[in-house]
């Protein structure tokens, strides 16, 4: 009888069975114990932080390729904010000190801003909509 309590307890243990099977279903431990469980599994992995669209394109593609279509669509809409091969230049202007103005902006010149191209936020929008083809084919 020993011996059979013993496989049940490691069989227990190794499925993760053995906290609510010898803890009382009134006991406050037992609520914890479950508290941590749910949590644990309910906490989906931290998403990673790229710098540039190429970078959260990637990332997005991999998960999408893991069929974590929640992840995928998350970065693919990260991307569409950060920098990518769509570039500017913008003036910095200067406040003049001639009160009557027309000096010559001194100090002045360009900056380059940097930001996603119109056709890589074309393939983060369709990226996205690709995401959301699975929830509506498991709901059909």
């Amino acid at each position: 009888m020993a011996i059979k309590a013993c496989t049940l307890l490691l069989v227990l243990l190794q499925l993760g069975c053995v906290a609510s099977f010898f803890v009382p279903r009134s006991s406050p431990v037992r609520a914890r114990i479950l508290q941590s469980t749910e949590s644990d599994e309910a906490k989906p992995p931290p998403l990673p932080q790229p710098k540039t669209f190429a970078e959260a394109e990637r990332y997005g593609l991999e998960m999408f390729q893991d069929e974590n279509f929640e992840g995928s669509k998350a970065m693919f809409e990260k991307s569409i904010g950060l920098k990518g091969s769509g570039w500017d230049l913008t003036r910095i202007r200067t406040a003049s000190s001639s009160p009557v103005g027309g000096s010559a902006n001194q100090g002045g010149g360009f900056t380059r801003q940097e930001f996603a191209s119109k056709e890589e936020i074309q393939c983060a929008k369709y990226n996205i909509a690709c995401c959301q083809v699975p929830y509506r084919v498991a709901t059909i």
